[in-house]
């Protein structure tokens, strides 16, 4: 598995692909502001849960990547597939949180003004979650009017 960027051909000259974990899992860019300030972005898709030391493994992983970029101390936006939900009875989002939560990097997810926390979808098993999520320092995030999701992934057939 990996993850990608799709970037702008108008910005390219301006966003510079930095590092990847071994598991392809994780991607870290920066991109240079019309500010002359750089922003780290990184995008990721987590494992999801299971009940083993895998899970623990795979994240760990992620979360050591995640780390690494943000001990370069700028600012910074994650977002991706989490695979959980941003709940403190959540065991990713714990160890996540723990992490994140030293760099100052907070969830966005209050942030939604529409309504729409649905970002999976699966009709058939009558299922919907919440895993894609964007977390970003606090210097950004005081900066953020509101969000929205515009595409819950959801296909009516």
């Amino acid at each position: 598995m990996m993850v990608g960027f799709l970037v702008r051909k108008t910005l390219s000259h301006k966003f510079k692909i930095c590092t990847k974990a071994v598991s392809g899992r994780c991607l870290s860019a920066t991109i240079s502001l019309d500010s002359g300030e750089d922003v780290n972005i990184v995008t990721v898709y987590f494992p999801c849960y299971t009940y083993n030391d895998s899970y623990s493994t795979e994240l760990s992983e992620c979360l050591s990547f995640l780390e690494d970029v943000l001990n370069n101390g700028l600012p910074s936006v994650i977002l991706g597939d989490m695979n959980f939900a941003c709940d403190v009875n959540n065991e990713g989002f714990k160890q996540c949180y723990s992490i994140l939560s030293r760099y100052n990097v907070f969830h966005c997810d209050d942030m939604i003004d529409n309504g729409n926390c649905v970002t999976y979808c699966n009709y058939i098993l009558n299922h919907s979650s919440f895993l894609d999520h964007m977390f970003v320092t606090d210097n950004i995030r005081q900066d953020i009017v509101c969000a929205e999701v515009h595409d819950t992934g959801g296909k009516s057939w």
